[in-house]
């Protein structure tokens, strides 16, 4: 009957153990998770920044190239005057 208790006794420590184990496990496992999160909320963030930062320079080159066009314009307009005193 001892050893029956005995063995018993063993085979609880085993299982207790056993689940001390999945427990540091599962928290490995949930603070790796929890890091992919925040790493993947960082990348959502860059992303947003970019597609920000991108219509921002596009509205500048739209910007700079009607400025350009005006500038021909004025260059156009001052050649013609210019003629005059050819």
């Amino acid at each position: 009957m001892l050893e029956d208790i005995s063995t018993t006794v063993g085979g609880v420590k085993k299982i207790s153990s056993g689940a001390n184990t999945c427990e540091t496990s599962k928290n490995a496992v949930v603070d790796t998770m929890s890091a992919l999160s925040a790493i993947s909320e960082e990348n959502a963030a860059s992303a947003e920044e970019t597609g920000a930062a991108m219509e921002e320079l596009s509205a500048t080159v739209t910007t700079l190239a009607e400025s350009a066009n005006h500038l021909k314009d004025i260059a156009e307009e001052l050649n013609q005057e210019m003629s005059f005193f050819k």
